[in-house]
């Protein structure tokens, strides 16, 4: 099968799509950071361009979804979604063409042609009953299905009414976690949930489904900020009086897939604790939980991966983040710019980068972000001094 890449617009125009503007107004301003690295330099000019996007609906017809799963990356689910022209988009995390050789099947020739072994598919269905239904897709990885899919249904539950009533939404089987977010969100129309099980390729033919693009990161983080950090979540936590007033937070990574990303973090705690430093695992509080506690502190410190997203996300406006990034992320202008780095955009105007040794990494190669990596120990203390005077 051969296919072409195509931005959403140009994916709906070519296979004759109805395409619909959505009328939004920005609310908040936008503030652009500056970084030496140049996996951020990249980001902040992509992001730059995104800016003022027009999000729009799709309304496409007798299209296909190619369906990866991704279970072995611990990712969930990758949609590839396929137009009648043999266009594709891919979803979430994965952007344009640079993710797809590293889902296997996927030959990609130059800029344009993309080729996938038809052989591979293992299951085909066709599915009849997608008439008002809103494609989300979903990844179980914590930020990006906040930035990437939830953001997604909070701005069709504020902005979609006027063009399109009674619809549902689409997406594979949620966690709890998931199921939570969409609690804490108030999403008021239905989920339909759907798995592939453990087939690798399965491929779905659809009448009919509805696609929101154009959704720039910056509207993302504040679509989320609004939907999940209200005043009025309904908060029970019981070990409020337990919390420390120090106002300092560390984001424990604590073992991921039987290993210590931080290789060192245990030292690293210790010296945190130094300067007051609460600790934390976000991974083990509910959505609400971490709107009450992540509110109070004024500096944050996270270790490389995943929890910046609660930064991102929950921390109040003049809160600082030290972030730990890993080595061979800095320098990397392709895949680091598209599952890391334009996701910090937002708060890069408030966060310091610290690199983070990765033993047998290559710094400027291909990033590897389950290498296990060493903080800088003086470099990070050195950081906090400054921040805090």
């Amino acid at each position: 099968m051969k296919f072409t890449s195509a931005r959403p617009e140009d994916w709906a125009k070519t296979a004759g799509y109805e395409l619909v503007p959505i009328e939004y107004k920005r609310e908040n301003n936008i503030i652009l950071g500056h970084s030496e690295f140049p996996v951020y330099q990249k980001a902040l000019k992509i992001a730059a361009t995104e800016i003022d996007l027009q999000p729009c609906l799709i309304r496409a017809k007798d299209m296909q979804l190619l369906i990866v799963n991704g279970e072995a990356q611990s990712h969930n689910y990758k949609y590839i979604l396929i137009s009648r022209e043999n266009q594709i988009l891919v979803d979430g995390q994965i952007h344009q063409n640079i993710w797809l050789p590293m889902l296997g099947g996927f030959d990609v020739a130059g800029d344009d042609d993309i080729y996938f072994d038809q052989r591979l598919i293992e299951k085909k269905v066709l599915l009849n009953d997608t008439a008002k239904t809103i494609f989300v897709g979903g990844q179980t990885h914590f930020g990006h299905w906040l930035v990437d899919h939830l953001a997604t249904v909070i701005f069709c539950e504020r902005y979609l009414s006027p063009y399109i009533s009674g619809y549902k939404y689409s997406g594979p089987a949620l966690n709890n976690f998931q199921v939570d977010t969409l609690r804490q969100a108030r999403i008021g129309h239905p989920f339909e949930q759907h798995s592939i099980g453990s087939t690798r390729y399965t491929l779905l033919t659809v009448k009919e489904l509805f696609l929101v693009c154009n959704l720039s990161i910056f509207l993302k983080y504040e679509l989320l900020k609004q939907s999940l950090t209200s005043s009025d979540l309904g908060i029970g936590i019981t070990s409020a009086d337990e919390i420390s007033s120090r106002r300092r937070i560390y984001l424990e990574r604590g073992v991921i897939r039987s290993a210590r990303r931080l290789a060192n973090e245990l030292e690293l705690i210790q010296l945190l604790k130094k300067y007051d430093f609460d600790v934390i695992k976000p991974h083990e509080l509910t959505t609400a939980e971490k709107k009450h506690v992540l509110s109070k502190y004024d500096l944050f410190l996270s270790p490389p991966g995943a929890p910046y997203f609660n930064f991102n996300v929950f921390a109040k406006k003049n809160a600082s983040l030290v972030y730990l990034c890993h080595e061979t992320v800095l320098g990397d202008t392709e895949s680091g710019v598209f599952g890391h780095a334009l996701y910090q955009v937002p708060d890069l105007y408030r966060t310091s980068i610290v690199k983070t040794t990765q033993v047998g990494g290559q710094p400027g190669g291909a990033p590897n972000v389950d290498l296990p990596c060493v903080a800088d120990l003086a470099e990070i203390e050195h950081r906090i001094r400054q921040l805090i005077g």
